[in-house]
């Protein structure tokens, strides 16, 4: 499955990449190796916390 991933390049650009979830390595804009990055989930909420489809 591929998802959104982080990964930080030996130069210290954070990238992120369309990529398999197993991958642990991209390849970066400069042509430098970038290693996966632990990133906080992102994810879309309202600032109540209930959904929107229930009353």
């Amino acid at each position: 499955m591929k998802i959104f991933l982080n990964f930080k390049c030996e130069s210290g650009a954070i990238i992120e990449r369309y990529i398999d979830s197993t991958a642990k390595f991209a390849d970066c804009d400069c042509g430098k190796p970038a290693s996966k990055a632990i990133s906080t989930p992102r994810y879309l909420s309202n600032s109540t916390g209930k959904s929107p489809a229930r009353p």
